[in-house]
């Protein structure tokens, strides 16, 4: 689905030389709108907690037992200061991003150990995903920032955080490597174990999610980040334009209950 929802194309002969551009859009989702909204409340459920533990839990139990831990115990709390629910689902989209689109491969859920329902996991990188592909292994490190309203800082912001992982160990590769205690079919606890050993074992690609109610975008953001002190290398800003954020967050935050139904229950379509 993240596929139909989203094209992505690399700018090319662009001025800045600091950064790669990709630039990600909308397709036309008129016809699957509702499940477009699904597949994303979907995404944040499995992002946010196993659906097996909640089967486990909830399967001979009523639903609105099941709603209720859903609403109170998963799902962000409601009434802060700031947006979870923006901040996650950026994220979650993101991750499918590169899982899906990119072709990376996700080393942990990591929406799922945060320490509190309003706060992400800590680390210094919002998302981060591995390629196997090439000479030698490669980790991925993103930062991610959403808004619905324009603010020309957001990516030299983004940036400030990001390079936080260009040292020989970022924190969250160590973080990584005590979470995978087994290897699976890709080997990854070894591999974020060797990259602590031996940090040139590995290469490190840095990205940049911007994502943004598109009618608030300006190439300013983009101008503003050339314009600073840039030291990253294979630095990648990735420009995703959506058609009412805000809303679609809201919709799609809403249908969770339902979607956690259907999975612990086997009532899919």
């Amino acid at each position: 689905m993240i596929n139909k929802w989203l094209k992505e194309e690399k700018r090319v002969n662009t001025h800045y030389s600091k950064f790669s551009v990709i630039d990600l859009t909308e397709n036309d989702m008129q016809e699957e709108v509702k499940k477009l909204k699904k597949f994303l409340a979907n995404r944040i459920l499995i992002h946010l907690d196993y659906p097996e533990r909640l089967r486990r839990i909830y399967k001979d139990e009523p639903k609105d037992k099941l709603r209720k831990h859903i609403l109170d115990l998963i799902l962000p709390k409601k009434g802060v200061h700031f947006n979870p629910e923006q901040s996650f689902l950026s994220e979650i989209i993101t991750a499918e991003i590169l899982e899906k689109i990119r072709k990376a491969i996700l080393p942990i859920y990591k929406l799922r150990y945060k320490e509190l329902r309003n706060k992400a996991m800590r680390g210094k990188a919002d998302v981060i995903a591995c390629n196997l592909l090439g000479d030698k292994p490669r980790i991925i490190f993103a930062e991610v920032k959403s808004k619905i309203t324009y603010k020309k800082k957001i990516a030299e912001e983004a940036y400030k955080g990001l390079i936080k992982n260009n040292v020989e160990v970022p924190e969250i590769v160590d973080y990584i490597s005590k979470i995978l205690e087994n290897d699976d079919e890709y080997n990854l606890a070894s591999l974020f174990c060797k990259a602590i050993i031996n940090p040139s074992f590995y290469s490190k690609d840095f990205h940049i999610f911007l994502i943004f109610e598109k009618g608030k975008w300006k190439e300013d953001i983009l101008k503003n980040l050339d314009n600073i002190q840039v030291e990253l290398p294979n630095l990648t800003l990735n420009v995703v334009l959506i058609n009412s954020l805000k809303d679609l967050i809201k919709e799609a935050y809403s249908l969770v209950p339902e979607v956690a139904e259907e999975i612990v229950y086997n009532e899919q379509e």
